[in-house]
């Protein structure tokens, strides 16, 4: 429809007689354009189509989506516009049929709207990328089980399986597992407790090799992975501190006299991960079966079984990669100048905090939070817990890039 100002029968002036005229005589020529599309129609309903130029009939053509800039063109101007001469500027804005004119505040502005548009059009376009990559190429998970007995606060543990799932994190998959049982060598006979828990038997643990061939069994399938003394960006990754702070650390003092392994002293603990990338400050404490249920999980395998355990957790560092989740060490384990050997546990508390009071309290080596200044700039891998220099050079971590 025509712009009826265009034909010069409304005035431009204001005056209210004008303006009442000016829409009068829009009524009646609406009213009657109606009066004559009703009495042209026949009977049959149908519109006489002589009332209608075939010239105001636009064509119907395929849609075909706008050419869009090339991705390097893009780059190139995003980086270089601030010092772009006011003709270059121009230039590409009449390259891409934008209005070239006015001062140059106003062409900057008009080419950077344009080209962040662009931009951001490149990045959704492109496949989504874990921020996680830039740090590491592999995370091993591991869940051991352990001897235990009911309701004993300072029981001694001994490791009785030893699993491990590694995770291709470009990949976003399981690509491998490890798991040996382990002969526990305090606690040779296990308790009714312990392989009803587990479902570890005593046949299974009596014909397995003990801890230390273990451990060399699982080095060796991480080297055969790359990873290891010959390098590899990896990082372990457990439910909780736990596995490496208490149970890998109580063992290492039983079979090798105290001395953990470098790369095990550093640890991603997918619990904080979680609550971080999820929960926020809502929520401090959740349980793998929590973490499962909040990603719509169900869980898979037998509870308590190391290896089940080990790839269900996989399955939720799986899902936190895809949502883009920044995964990486958080904790990490440091020689407990002071430890308070045999300090005394309160009664009342409860037993899950008399456990932890206990271990923590009573062990050389204790947990210390990782934060994400720290973990960028390298600072976490000082070896404040290097007893000395052949063990520091033992497993060297890798810093991020």
């Amino acid at each position: 429809m025509e712009d009826p100002t265009a034909t010069g029968e409304a005035s431009d002036s204001d005056d209210p007689e004008d303006l009442q005229k000016f829409h009068e005589k829009i009524v009646k020529v609406t009213n009657s354009v109606a009066r004559k599309l009703q009495l042209s129609s026949d009977g049959g309903g149908n519109m006489d189509e002589t009332l209608f130029s075939q010239d105001h009939i636009l064509p119907v053509v395929e849609y075909e989506p706008p050419p869009r800039k090339d991705n390097s063109r893009v780059i190139y101007v995003m980086q270089h516009m601030h010092s772009m001469t006011t003709a270059e500027m121009r230039k590409e804005l009449q390259l891409a049929h934008i209005d070239s004119r006015g001062k140059r505040s106003q062409i900057y502005n008009r080419l950077r709207k344009y080209f962040r548009k662009e931009y951001a059009i490149m990045k959704m376009a492109q496949p989504q990328s874990s921020k996680t990559e830039k740090f590491y190429d592999y995370f091993i998970v591991m869940d051991f089980e352990c001897t235990c007995e009911e309701d004993v606060t300072d029981y001694d543990h001994e490791i009785i399986e030893f699993p491990a799932v590694l995770i291709d994190i470009r990949r976003r998959a399981v690509i491998d597992t490890f798991r040996s049982f382990v002969r526990p060598h305090s606690n040779e006979v296990l308790s009714e407790f312990c392989s009803k828990l587990t479902g570890i038997t005593q046949d299974m643990v009596n014909t397995a090799p003990p801890f230390k061939d273990v451990l060399d069994r699982f080095r060796a399938w991480m080297a055969s992975h790359g990873l290891g003394r010959e390098g590899g960006r990896y990082a372990f990754v457990t439910d909780g501190p736990w596995d490496i702070a208490k149970f890998f650390q109580m063992q290492c003092i039983k079979s090798n006299s105290g001395v953990i392994p470098h790369d095990f002293r550093f640890y991603i603990n997918i619990r904080k991960a979680f609550i971080n990338k999820y929960k926020g400050q809502r929520l401090q404490r959740i349980n793998l079966n929590g973490m499962l249920k909040d990603l719509g999980m169900k869980f898979e395998g037998r509870e308590h079984s190391g290896i089940d355990d080990a790839k269900n957790i996989a399955r939720i560092v799986i899902k936190m990669l895809e949502d883009r989740s920044e995964l990486r060490v958080n904790e990490k384990i440091v020689r407990n100048r002071k430890p308070d050997k045999g300090k005394c546990v309160q009664s009342d508390m409860p037993k899950e905090e008399r456990e932890r009071q206990a271990w923590r309290e009573n062990l050389p080596y204790k947990v210390v939070a990782i934060n994400r200044e720290s973990f960028i700039s390298g600072e976490y891998l000082d070896c404040d817990s290097c007893e000395d220099e052949g063990d520091r050079n033992e497993f060297v971590c890798v810093k991020p890039t």
